[in-house]
């Protein structure tokens, strides 16, 4: 996982500006670099400062600092929350050297691969959903047992892919803005069962034509209402 995520922290500075990325060597779980720091990469945007780089450690933290990201000598600091950055320790990587040309190479292979991946990675991503939308259905059968509620299982079904929906659509945010927010799993388990109960209390309750037929009460107005 981490090597996955530093890997697409080198892709975005690929694309802010792969002229800025200096030679980086990581050699016994240690970064350095030959140039003279801290070495700064600036967002091409608005010339502000994107990504530190510092591996004489004169810089350790991201504290009070509006920069994305920090590379000192054994690992990357990543601006997440302002309370809980994330850290990329390099003991986790073998020997490399990260080049310009490497750069260039794995990003033109990257392409294919992921032309080559995404269809699997589709698929897996719908089985994932159809298994997760079944499982919530079962659930919603025991919502309907405690709510004293007949539904059936397709129905519970369709109501269960759409309590899930808000969940899928602000996580699919949250991973673009790379945005980091605590025990999100289960705030999204939460929000889906909310959703998923209310529904089935909704379709609990009689429907306003049931009383159809019956005695309806019967209103009297006063009689001094009824001499004016």
């Amino acid at each position: 996982m981490a090597k996955y995520r530093l890997i697409r922290y080198v892709f975005y500075l690929y694309l802010v500006g792969i002229e800025q990325i200096p030679t980086i060597t990581i050699s016994n779980v240690k970064a350095s670099i030959d140039e003279e720091q801290p070495y700064i990469i600036l967002n091409p945007k608005d010339n502000t400062d994107l990504i530190i780089i510092e591996t004489t450690d004169s810089i350790t933290s991201l504290s009070d600092s509006t920069v994305m990201g920090l590379l000192t000598e054994t690992e990357f600091i990543v601006q997440g929350a302002p309370d809980r950055p994330a850290k990329i320790n390099l003991s986790d990587f073998d020997d490399l050297v990260i080049t310009q040309e490497k750069l260039n190479y794995w990003m033109e292979y990257s392409k294919w691969y992921a032309l080559g991946a995404f269809p699997f990675a589709l698929l897996f991503w719908f089985a994932y959903r159809i298994i997760q939308a079944l499982i919530y259905a079962l659930i919603g059968m025991i919502f309907a047992q405690i709510l004293n509620v007949r539904m059936e299982y397709q129905t519970l079904l369709r109501l269960a892919v759409i309590a899930v929906t808000p969940a899928v659509i602000i996580n699919m945010i949250i991973n673009v803005l790379d945005f980091y927010i605590p025990l999100w799993s289960l705030i999204c388990l939460a929000t889906a069962m909310v959703y998923l109960f209310f529904a089935v209390k909704v379709n609990s309750m009689p429907p306003p034509d049931q009383f159809e037929g019956q005695d309806q009460p019967t209103f009297h107005l006063p009689s001094d209402y009824q001499k004016q």
